[in-house]
């Protein structure tokens, strides 16, 4: 496991759970303990009162407390506050709480991300920050990532429902993608059709250039009072609206070759939504939104997001999104928009698509040759599964790295390794 983590890993048994933790700092593991299902199932019911709630903080709370209460008994909290006594003293940064746990209705639902210790919500500590990690029998595929990264970025907003300023999520995108030249290429496809959608991945896919990224931005759908296909997405088709449900969904395996999706939509990130779903299939990461999002938070969400994400692990970029919600909203100090994104993991480490900001220096013609220095530097470029993506390897006239360090580099000339000529024209 991962250094930089603690992980939680809850069992589910016939009406209870049994949790033991793993300590990636101290290595320590511990006894598991159980805990009832009525009391999870408990914490849940108060969770689905809270947005109706006036007191909306106060309430999220005294829910984070409890469910951290339930979670941490026995020797498993002890050992997390010895986890976060080190990383505090050390000051460790990106440090992950792994809530590890197979596909669970009952697990899905519990608002992991309001969980309260000490003084403060975990998702906006500046220490550490919960992630969901789907425990699966069939492993996730490595794979590489080559520049440009492709993103490909659909919008639908039909007539027929309430109008959604999809083109704003789309400028404020395009602004924090900017800082990233030809490094990225983002193909947007507005008012999408089902048909469309899996013509662009399909294309994509068969080209051998299938996109790393896929974010949809517009209406989800849920109907309680059927049994089946209760949640799918609603598409653009002509002047009318098209409703594609999961089901249907799970068929373009042109997704699977995702390494993220960004699903903006309502409820995507519950449990029978698309993110948790792709994150079942084993799409490395999948961000949902828990519950109905505002069109405003979700703007924001997406501003918020790209420009952390290629930057940072995932994790990292997850609690800056959630400090930015927080703040940017009136009613901020009672605002529970930021616990609404929920992240899927299906590897231990959140990983990212970072890019070394050195080797994003090439795309700025004005570089002086003052700033270009003549040293040479081996770098290595992993998964969005590996953090970081970016490994460096040596830097000529200095001894090896073998591990992956933050360092600021002035970079003359980057030699080629695993097929990737990062100095080459990588765009279209």
């Amino acid at each position: 496991m991962p250094q930089n983590s603690f992980s939680l890993n809850i069992i589910p048994h016939t009406n209870e759970y049994h949790i033991s933790s793993n300590s990636g700092i101290t290595g320590e593991s511990s006894h598991f303990h159980v805990v009832p299902k009525q009391e999870l199932e408990q914490i849940v019911e108060a969770w689905r009162r809270l947005y109706t709630a006036t007191n909306k903080i106060s309430d999220a709370q005294r829910i984070g407390e409890t469910l951290f209460s339930s979670l941490f008994g026995s020797d498993i909290g002890v050992q997390f506050d010895r986890f976060l006594t080190i990383i505090s003293s050390s000051q460790i940064n990106g440090c992950e709480l792994l809530l590890k746990y197979p596909p669970d209705p009952l697990l899905h639902e519990l608002p992991f991300e309001l969980l309260f210790y000490g003084e403060t919500f975990l998702a906006l500590s500046s220490n550490i920050q919960p992630v969901r990690y789907l425990e699966q029998p069939r492993p996730v595929k490595a794979a590489k990532i080559d520049l440009p990264i492709r993103i490909l970025l659909t919008t639908a907003s039909p007539q027929s429902r309430p109008t959604l300023d999809v083109s704003s999520e789309e400028n404020q995108i395009r602004e924090a993608l900017n800082t990233y030249g030809s490094a990225i290429d983002l193909v947007v496809e507005r008012n999408v059709s089902f048909d469309s959608l899996q013509h662009r991945l399909g294309r994509a896919a068969f080209s051998d250039r299938p996109f790393h990224i896929w974010h949809h931005s517009g209406h989800g759908y849920f109907d309680n009072d059927v049994t089946e296909d209760l949640y799918g997405l609603i598409f653009s088709q002509s002047d009318n609206e098209e409703i594609i449900s999961i089901h249907r969904l799970n068929l373009v395996s042109e997704v699977l070759s995702l390494h993220l999706a960004v699903i903006n939509v309502c409820q995507s990130g519950a449990p029978l939504g698309l993110s948790t779903t792709l994150a079942a299939l084993n799409v490395p990461a999948a961000i949902g939104m828990r519950t109905n999002i505002s069109d405003k938070a979700a703007i924001g969400f997406s501003k918020a997001l790209y420009k952390s994400i290629f930057d940072m692990p995932l994790s990292s970029a997850m609690k800056k999104v959630r400090i930015f919600l927080a703040t940017d909203t009136v009613d901020s100090v009672n605002s529970l928009d930021w616990s609404l994104p929920i992240l899927h993991l299906r590897s231990e480490g959140s990983g990212s698509l970072q890019i070394l900001k050195s080797v994003m220096n090439k795309h700025d013609p004005n570089r002086s040759t003052e700033e270009t220095g003549k040293q040479k530097v081996i770098i290595k470029i992993g998964t969005i599964t590996d953090s970081p993506i970016v490994r460096i390897i040596g830097v000529k006239g200095t001894s090896s790295r073998e591990d992956p360090t933050d360092v600021t580099l002035d970079i003359g000339t980057i030699e080629r390794i695993d097929n990737l000529d990062v100095t080459g024209d990588s765009s279209e």
